[in-house]
C-alpha cells in the first residue's frame, strides 16, 4: 500500500473492475486513509490505455502559446518563483530545445538528480510550457478520461454550462529537466488528478492536511511581504521551500515519484510541490466529491487577480444538501425584508449635515469638471479642525502632552515628476535626477514633539516624544514603525484598533547575523509558540517613558521600576561623576538634574539618523543605535539576537552615510548631514531617507519576501501599493432590491435601488499600435464567437470600435466583473459595474463622501458627457511597458 516505509503515501493498484468506477474508487482510497498523506499514486490495469497510440506527429504541432521561463531567487533552502512569459513554441520545438546541452537533464544518477536540482535551483531558468488547454485522451477512453470523470464538479458544466479552464476541463504540461511546481492546494481546495503520458518522471513533494497550517505560518514568516498583500499568497504558486527546512520546523514531508502511465491524486487541502526530471507530457484537471461540499465552503481565494477562481457553492447545496438550502434560504428572505424596512434609517447616517453641504458646494458645473476622474485633482489633508472631531484620534491625545513640539511637514505629494528628455540620463543604470523643489514640502503642516541630535538636551521633549508614541495603537517604540495605520494617523489623526500586546516585529527581522547557527530556527520557535516563556508584555521605562514590548527590547524578566538601556547608562554616568561626598540615595533623589548635566547625554542618539529619543541600544563600538534603525539596515546585525544587542554596524556600506535625507534635508538648513540613508526599492528611483524620518513623515516600513526581510519606499511608491492592497479587500455582496450608492453619468453618487445583478465577460486586448482596452465587451469582437466560448490568449481578433471601423488587435486576458442594473429616484436607469456602487453599510472613501449628492441634483444639474460622434474612437489607452513581443497576462 505505502511506496517505502518511510513515506505516508500511498500507491493503489486497482483491477479493471474496480479502475470503471472513477469516484467509488476515490472513495475507497479514502476509506483506507489515502487522503491523510495528502496525494496518492495509482498505477492503472495493464488492460487500460487511454489512447490507442501517441501520435507524436500530432502532439508535436500543439502550440504552446504561454511559455514561461522560471527565474528562482533566494538562498538557504527558501526561494520565490517569478515566471517570465516567452513567445509560443510547438512541441516539437520544445522537445528539441528540452533535450539540448542547455537544458537537459545531468548525467546523474537518478538518486542524485534531487540533490543536483536543490543545489542548482537558482541557474539557468529551465522553460515549462504549462496550462495549455487539451487533451491527449482518445475521445473514446471511457474510464478515468480527465475529460470526463463523473465528479460532482461535472455539474458546473452540465447545469449552468461553466467552463473554468484547467479546473473542470484539461489542461496539458509540457516539463523539462528542473522545471517545477511550488507548495499549493487546489483553487477552491479541490481534489486534483495529474496523469504523466509519457517522457521522464516527475518528483512530487506532499504535506500532510492536518500540518498544512503549519506550513502557511511558516510561509509567512519567510514571505512577509506577499502575505500583507494577499492573505492567500500561497495560490499564486511562488513559494518553493526545500523539504530540509521544512523538517527543521517539525513539518513532516513525503515524497513520491510518479513514472509515466502513472496517476497522482492530490486531496483537499493536501500542500504538494514538486519538479520534472526532463522532458514530459502529463495531463490534469480538478474534480470534487460530496465530502468536499464542506470544504468548499470555507475555502478562501485570493483577492488580487481578476481570475482567480471562485466557485459559487449554491448549485452543490442545492442539489446535495437541500435541508441546508432551504435554510439558507430562509435567513436570506428574513435578511433582505429587515435591510429593506432600515434602508432609509441607514441612509441618513451614511449622508451625514457635513457631507451634504460639502455635495452642495460642489455640485455646480465647474466642480463637477474639476472633481471628475480625468482630472488631476490633489486631495487636500485635513485641516486641524477636522482632526479634533476624531475623538480617537492620536492627535488628540499628543495635543494634551503639553510639551515643546518642533514643526515638520507633512510627506511630499510625490518623489519625482516626469521631465523632459533632455532632463534623463543616457545611461539606463543610473536613478532618475530628482529635482529638490518638487520634492520640498508644500501643503499643511502638523507638529509633533520630535528631538532632532543637533539640538540641545532636553529631557522634556524626549519624554514628550516617547508618551507621544506610547500614545499609538501599537504602543510599542518598535512595532509603531511598521504600523502603516499609525504612521497615516500623524496625517490623518485616525487611529487603528490593533491591541497593545500585538508584535508586529516578525523574529527574522533580528536574525540577519550568519554567525549564529540555527538563528531562523530558534525565531520560528516563537513564531509557533513552542517557547513559552517569551511572552509579550508592555514594559514602560520609569525615567523616560520609553514604552516597549518587552521581546522587541530584548528583557527577559523586567522589575517593576524597569530602566531602559540609555537611563541605565546615564545613571551609571551620573552616578560616577557626583559628588563623593553625596551619598547614593541622594543620587537617585537628584537624577533628573544629575541626567540634564551628564556630560554623556549630548552623544547618545541615534548613530544611523538625526533622532533623538525611541528605543535605543549599545553599538559594539561604543554609539548607540535605535533598534528599528538597525532591522531595517541588512548590513547591521545584531550581536545577540535574545537581548538586541550589542548593535554590529561595522559592516554598514559607507556609500548610505554619503546619501542625503529626502525629509530632513529640508527640514532646517542648520541641520548638519548625519547617519545613514537607505533608498527606495523601487527601481530607478533614487530617493533616500532615513528610517525614523520616513515613517514621521506618513511611510511606514513592510516586511519582505526571503531574504529581503524589510522594504522601504519613497511617497510616490507607497502610495501606489496602498492603492493596490485597498482594491483586492473583499467587498460586501449586493443582490437584487438593495438600496446603493451608485455612480452617475454626471461622476457623482446618488441613492439607487438594485433591479438586478449579472456576471459579465470582458476582455483585455492590445492592437497594433500599442494602445489597449481592458474592459472590451464580447459583442465588439467580430472575428470570432466571444460570446460562447472563451476566447484564448494570443488570439488575433477583429475588434468594432464606436467608429464603425474594426481594428486588429489581440487577446491578452479575459475576466468577469459583476455588474448591477440601478433604477436612481430620479426615474434613470444605467447599467453600473460593482466598483462603482457602493453598499449602504459599506464603508465609503473620502472621495466619494465628496461626491454624494440628492436626487433632485441629478435631474436640474446634469453635467452629461456629449455623446460620441460618428467618425470619432472611444479612449484607448495609450501603454508605455508593453514591449513589440506577443503580450499574455
Amino acid at each position: 500500500m505505502f511506496e517505502n516505509e518511510n513515506s505516508k503515501i500511498m500507491v493503489f493498484r486497482p483491477t479493471f473492475e474496480e479502475f470503471k468506477d472513477f469516484p467509488k474508487y476515490i472513495s475507497y482510497m479514502e476509506s483506507k486513509g489515502a487522503h491523510h498523506g495528502g496525494i496518492a499514486k495509482v498505477i492503472p490495469p495493464k488492460e487500460w490505455r487511454p489512447t490507442q497510440k501517441y501520435n507524436m506527429n500530432h502532439i508535436g504541432k500543439i502550440v504552446i502559446k504561454t511559455p514561461v521561463s522560471q527565474t528562482i531567487t533566494g538562498q538557504q533552502g527558501v526561494f520565490q518563483l517569478f515566471n517570465i512569459s516567452k513567445k509560443s513554441i510547438t512541441v516539437k520545438d520544445f522537445k528539441e530545445l528540452a533535450e539540448s546541452t542547455k537544458y537537459k537533464t545531468p548525467n546523474s544518477k537518478p538518486e542524485d538528480l534531487e540533490r543536483d536540482f536543490w543545489k542548482n535551483l537558482t541557474f539557468n531558468p529551465p522553460i515549462y510550457g504549462a496550462d495549455v488547454p487539451g487533451t491527449i485522451y482518445d475521445k473514446d477512453c471511457e474510464y478515468w478520461n480527465i475529460n470526463k470523470l463523473g465528479t460532482i464538479l461535472d455539474i458546473l458544466n452540465a447545469s449552468s454550462k461553466i467552463k473554468i479552464k484547467g479546473v473542470n476541463t484539461a489542461y496539458l504540461y509540457f516539463g523539462m529537466w528542473k522545471t517545477t511546481f511550488p507548495w499549493h492546494t487546489e483553487d477552491m481546495d479541490l481534489y486534483s488528478i495529474n496523469y504523466l503520458h509519457f517522457g521522464a518522471p516527475k518528483s512530487w513533494y506532499a504535506i500532510p492536511p492536518e500540518h498544512g497550517k503549519r506550513l502557511e505560518t511558516l510561509a509567512k514568516g519567510f514571505f512577509s511581504g506577499s502575505a500583507s498583500d494577499c492573505s492567500e499568497f500561497l495560490r499564486h504558486k511562488m513559494a518553493i521551500i526545500s523539504p530540509h527546512v521544512l523538517r527543521k520546523f517539525s513539518i513532516p514531508v513525503n515524497k513520491i515519484l510518479q513514472n509515466e502511465g502513472e496517476f497522482i491524486i492530490t486531496f483537499p487541502c493536501g500542500y504538494h510541490a514538486g519538479y520534472n526530471q526532463g522532458f514530459n507530457c502529463a495531463e490534469s484537471t480538478n474534480f470534487a466529491s460530496e465530502r468536499w461540499i464542506d470544504i468548499g465552503k470555507k475555502a478562501l481565494y485570493c483577492k488580487c487577480i481578476n481570475d482567480s477562481v471562485k466557485i459559487n457553492m449554491d448549485i452543490f447545496i442545492k442539489h446535495y444538501q437541500p435541508n441546508q438550502w432551504k435554510e439558507i434560504l430562509k435567513q436570506q428572505k428574513t435578511l433582505n425584508n429587515n435591510g429593506k424596512e432600515n434602508t432609509k434609517f441607514i441612509l441618513k447616517k451614511v449622508i451625514t449635515d457635513k457631507d451634504k453641504s460639502s455635495s452642495e458646494s460642489e455640485s455646480s458645473p465647474e466642480s463637477l469638471s474639476e472633481s471628475s476622474p480625468e482630472s488631476n485633482h490633489i486631495v487636500q489633508h485635513k485641516k486641524e479642525n477636522e482632526y479634533k472631531q476624531t475623538n480617537n484620534s492620536i492627535y488628540l491625545k499628543w495635543k494634551e502632552i503639553p510639551k515643546k513640539r518642533l514643526k515638520v511637514h507633512v510627506a511630499p505629494e510625490q518623489c519625482q515628476k516626469n521631465r523632459k528628455n533632455k532632463d534623463r540620463s543616457n545611461n539606463k543604470n543610473n536613478h532618475p535626477i530628482i529635482n529638490k523643489e518638487e520634492l520640498t514640502p508644500k501643503q499643511g503642516s502638523i507638529s509633533m514633539p520630535l528631538v532632532w541630535s543637533h539640538q540641545s538636551f532636553d529631557i522634556n521633549s524626549e519624554i514628550a516624544y516617547n508618551r507621544f508614541v506610547s500614545s499609538s495603537a501599537v504602543k510599542c517604540a518598535v512595532c509603531i514603525y511598521f504600523s502603516q495605520n499609525d504612521s497615516e494617523s500623524l496625517l490623518t489623526g485616525i487611529s487603528n484598533q490593533t491591541t497593545e500586546k500585538n508584535i508586529l516585529v516578525t523574529e527574522l527581522c533580528y536574525t540577519k547575523n550568519p554567525s549564529i547557527k540555527m538563528n531562523r530556527e530558534v525565531s520560528f520557535d516563537y513564531i509557533f509558540g513552542e517557547k513559552e516563556s517569551r511572552h509579550s508584555v508592555l514594559l514602560e521605562c520609569s525615567e523616560c517613558f520609553l514604552r516597549v514590548h518587552n521581546i522587541c527590547y530584548g528583557v527577559e524578566k523586567a522589575d517593576s521600576e524597569w530602566v531602559c538601556d540609555k537611563c541605565s547608562f546615564l545613571k551609571q554616568q551620573a552616578i560616577s561623576t557626583i559628588n563623593a561626598t553625596l551619598n547614593l540615595n541622594d543620587v537617585y533623589k537628584k537624577f533628573d538634574t544629575v541626567f540634564q548635566n551628564s556630560i554623556d547625554e549630548k552623544n547618545i542618539c541615534c548613530c544611523l539618523c538625526n533622532l533623538k529619543g525611541g528605543a535605543l541600544k549599545r553599538t559594539t563600538d561604543g554609539a548607540w543605535c535605535h533598534i528599528v534603525c538597525a532591522i531595517a539596515f541588512p548590513d547591521v546585525t545584531f550581536s545577540n539576537i535574545t537581548t538586541r544587542g550589542p548593535i554590529n554596524i561595522s559592516n554598514l556600506d559607507p556609500a548610505r552615510k554619503k546619501l542625503k535625507c529626502l525629509y530632513c534635508s529640508q527640514h532646517s538648513s542648520s541641520m548638519k548631514h548625519m547617519g545613514a540613508c537607505l533608498q527606495c526599492k523601487c527601481r530607478k528611483c533614487a530617493v533616500s531617507f532615513h528610517v525614523t524620518c520616513s515613517f514621521h513623515y506618513g511611510i511606514a516600513l513592510r516586511f519582505g519576501d526571503w531574504p529581503t526581510l524589510i522594504e522601504v519606499v519613497c511617497p510616490k511608491h507607497a502610495r501606489q501599493k496602498l492603492q493596490t492592497v485597498s482594491e483586492i479587500k473583499e467587498r460586501p455582496p449586493v443582490v437584487e432590491g438593495d438600496f446603493v450608492l451608485a455612480k452617475h453619468k454626471n461622476g457623482r453618487y446618488y441613492k439607487a435601488k438594485v433591479l438586478e445583478t449579472s456576471m459579465v465577460l470582458y476582455y483585455k486586448v492590445v492592437f497594433e499600435d500599442k494602445s489597449f482596452c481592458f474592459d472590451l465587451p464580447p459583442g465588439d469582437i467580430k472575428s470570432v464567437n466571444a460570446k460562447d466560448h472563451i476566447i484564448l490568449p494570443g488570439t488575433e481578433v477583429d475588434v468594432l470600435w464606436p467608429d464603425s471601423v474594426t481594428y486588429p488587435a489581440e487577446v491578452i486576458g479575459h475576466y468577469h466583473e459583476s455588474n448591477c442594473l440601478v433604477s436612481f429616484e430620479d426615474g434613470s436607469v444605467l447599467n453600473i459595474k460593482r466598483n462603482d456602487l457602493y453598499a449602504i453599510n459599506e464603508e465609503l472613501p473620502t472621495k466619494v463622501k465628496k461626491k454624494l449628492s440628492h436626487a433632485s441634483e441629478t435631474l436640474n444639474k446634469f453635467n452629461h458627457s456629449s455623446p460620441l460622434q460618428i467618425g470619432t474612437k472611444r479612449l484607448r489607452k495609450g501603454s508605455q511597458f508593453l514591449s513589440n513581443t506577443k503580450f499574455h497576462l
